[in-house]
């Protein structure tokens, strides 16, 4: 059986890091595997945030 994978984009704040660590963590205790992708500001503002390109 293949898990979930899905993909977390994060921005560039050390919140934003740290805590899509802790997310993806967490969702590996149950079985999702989590792809983290740190991108900088105009590519999640534009992509992620302007396109609604993401899982998460």
């Amino acid at each position: 059986k293949t898990p979930l994978t899905l993909t977390l984009t994060l921005p560039p704040p050390p919140y934003a890091r740290q805590g899509g660590e802790v997310i993806a963590a967490q969702l590996a205790k149950v079985g999702i595997v989590c792809k983290i992708q740190n991108v900088e500001w105009a590519q999640w503002l534009s992509g992620t945030y302007g396109s609604k390109n993401y899982d998460l």
